[in-house]
């Protein structure tokens, strides 16, 4: 997440794997991937599963 000046003010990385579906509050890390005590996110995630014309 960055402002409006392209100033880091936190960031996080999920892995696929273990993201589940629906609304969830997904809480920030410093840019040495230290955690922050308030900034989060509020997220709905979808899931869906893509197969290209020819594959189905």
């Amino acid at each position: 997440v960055y402002d409006e000046s392209g100033k880091l003010l936190g960031q996080r990385i999920l892995p696929l794997d273990g993201l589940q579906a629906g609304y969830r509050h997904i809480s920030l890390k410093t840019e040495a991937n230290f955690p922050m005590a308030l900034p989060m996110l509020f997220c709905n995630i979808e899931i869906k599963i893509y197969v290209p014309d020819g594959f189905g």
